[in-house]
């Protein structure tokens, strides 16, 4: 969308959580530069997490959502720059990572920036990307250049949901020859389907209350599919497994139920790795 010229200039789109009505488009202040590891982003596309559903469903009287833009999965080009800013230049095409990393502390320099001690989440403590301009602090350790041979379409899955897909089946230390378990056939479930297939496993086990979404699954090479309306999860996984449950369950829902599922239906000695994103105990 472009910008009028003159006053106007400062002024974007925006989806924000408005408690009351939901998600709206807004006219906002477009982003500017606050610190001099900041950039300024013009999106090009952005993507819908099942997280950011969840604060829809939840409502803006969160008070750690109300009022802040929504998004975290995006594709842009560089706009503005801080002058503390040394890997991005403007008119880079940039993927977003999904959480913002200093890229400097002991968690970080770890290589495990998802426990940055000044890590900052889209949507909560800083506006998001479902919008035309989004700021980005820590710019050079939360974006990453994108090859000219990818389009913008590409890479848009790599800001989150298929690396935590990936993340799902790495964690689950699946070996050749193993029986792998998905219990969750929604996106993410999916990217773990593609990851877990890496891995050489014996057979893939598809879990999910939804047909539509298990013919996505055998399509893209699930083994066995099981619907967990129809039939119980725990006998089925069993049964596919001469007995002994899977070597690998992987929980990609976030539900108590999934859960008891997942560990359930897996054998002895096997490992389960959960990425659901729960809410409340269990």
């Amino acid at each position: 969308m472009s910008l009028m010229k003159g006053a106007a200039q400062s002024m974007m789109k925006a989806l924000l959580l408005d408690e009351k009505e939901g998600l709206v488009l807004q006219e906002v202040p477009r982003p500017e530069i606050k610190c001099d590891t900041d950039a300024i982003i013009r999106i090009t596309l952005t993507a819908i997490c099942g997280s950011d559903l969840h604060a829809l469903h939840r409502g803006g009287g969160d008070p750690s959502v109300a009022e802040k833009i929504r998004g975290h999965e995006f594709v842009g080009v560089i706009d503005d720059v801080g002058s503390a800013v040394q890997r991005l230049q403007l008119g880079d095409r940039v993927l977003g990572m999904c959480t913002i990393q200093c890229g400097q502390c002991p968690e970080c320099n770890r290589g495990r920036p998802v426990y940055c001690h000044q890590a900052m989440r889209y949507g909560r403590h800083v506006d998001g990307a479902q919008a035309e301009y989004v700021r980005v602090p820590f710019a050079d350790h939360s974006v990453v250049p994108i090859p000219d041979a990818l389009s913008d379409e590409d890479v848009l899955l790599a800001g989150d949901i298929f690396p935590t897909g990936f993340m799902g089946a790495q964690n689950g230390s699946i070996a050749p020859g193993d029986s792998v378990v998905i219990i969750g056939a929604g996106p993410v479930g999916l990217a773990t389907l593609a990851s877990a297939q890496l891995f050489g496993p014996a057979q893939t086990i598809m879990v999910d209350l939804l047909d539509y979404r298990l013919d996505k699954a055998k399509e893209m090479g699930a083994d066995q599919v099981i619907n967990a309306a129809k039939t119980s999860v725990v006998e089925a996984v069993k049964k596919l497994t001469g007995g002994r449950g899977a070597d690998v369950s992987i929980e990609a829902v976030g539900r108590k139920e999934t859960l008891h599922h997942a560990l359930a239906s897996t054998a002895r000695g096997g490992h389960v790795s959960i990425i659901g994103l729960g809410h409340g105990p269990v």
